[in-house]
This record gives structure tokens, sequence and C-alpha cells, in this order.
């Protein structure tokens, strides 16, 4: 099989997204968007948020360029690479 004909799902328009590194103050909307990935797939395996904000407090983690995350036009969480 041609890789070259290999078609895979493209993201939407993410225009009206804003986008910037994650601050600990995500860190609820991060677990509601986590919540809603284990309520989609049927899993149960999201952290707590003080396990998500004990994160953000690595000594080995620059979060200010280790981090992304994109807010839906209404503020919710939408993604988030880490």
């Amino acid at each position: 099989m041609n890789a070259n004909n290999h078609s895979s799902p493209q993201p939407g328009d993410f225009t009206n997204y804003h986008w910037r590194p994650a601050l600990i103050e995500d860190a609820p909307a991060i677990q509601r968007m986590f919540l809603a990935g284990d309520a989609a797939d049927g899993t149960h395996r999201t952290d707590t948020i003080a396990d998500i904000e004990r994160e953000f407090k690595d000594p080995d983690v620059d979060v200010a360029k280790d981090s992304l995350v994109a807010f839906t036009p209404d503020g919710e969480v939408a993604a988030l690479a880490w």
C-alpha cells in the first residue's frame, strides 16, 4: 500500500482558538478536557486537579517552553501538548 494514498482524519478549523503555554490556573479546565475524553472512551484514568497541578511544580519541567494549550472561543481547553 502506498503511504501517499492513506487518508487520515484532518483537524477542524482552529482559527478562532486561542493558543498559549499552560498555566497552573488551567488545571481545572485541563481536568474537564481529560474527563470528557474518559467519558468518550469509557475509561476512568483522569488525574485529580492536585495531580495536574503537581506536574506544573515539577522542577524538571519548563511549562512556558514545554506546553501548549488550545482554548475554544468559550474558554474551554480543547487540546493540550506537554
